[in-house]
């Protein structure tokens, strides 16, 4: 589940970054595929792009430390938070990545924690001690 979690997360960071940087540089490159917003929300809807494909990219180093928890409440976040700024449905084709990779990331398992070696290993058991 990791890695698919990994792999998707990833493939949704590129697709929310490049639609954004898309809608930056030609808002009208976009048009055939998904209508961009306008003015200002041209702006911001890019800049929540950008940052959701921040996000996809620490989702990505959280499943690989294997936080699985709290990367799937990262990716949640970077594949809604776009959706509630720009309304348009086809924006979920570029995003899409991210929400499979938050399901995903719930079933990580978590890092076992290390056996650490007891300083007493080296006194006899029989050893009166007081």
């Amino acid at each position: 589940m990791r890695g698919a979690a990994l792999v998707l997360g990833a493939l949704g960071a590129v697709g929310s970054g490049a639609l954004g940087a898309a809608w930056l540089i030609d808002p009208g490159a976009t048009r055939a595929l998904l209508e961009p917003p306008t003015g200002d929300d041209l702006r911001l809807a890019a800049a929540v792009l950008l940052g959701a494909a921040v996000l996809g990219v620490l989702g990505c180093a959280l499943v690989s430390r294997r936080r699985g928890a709290l990367a799937a409440a990262v990716f949640l976040v970077a594949f809604v938070t776009p959706l509630a700024v720009h309304t348009d449905p086809k924006l979920i084709a570029a995003t899409f990545g991210l929400a499979l990779a938050g399901a995903l990331a719930f079933f990580v398992k978590p890092r076992r924690a290390a056996k650490r070696k007891r300083r007493d290993d080296h006194i006899a058991a029989d050893t009166d001690m007081v």
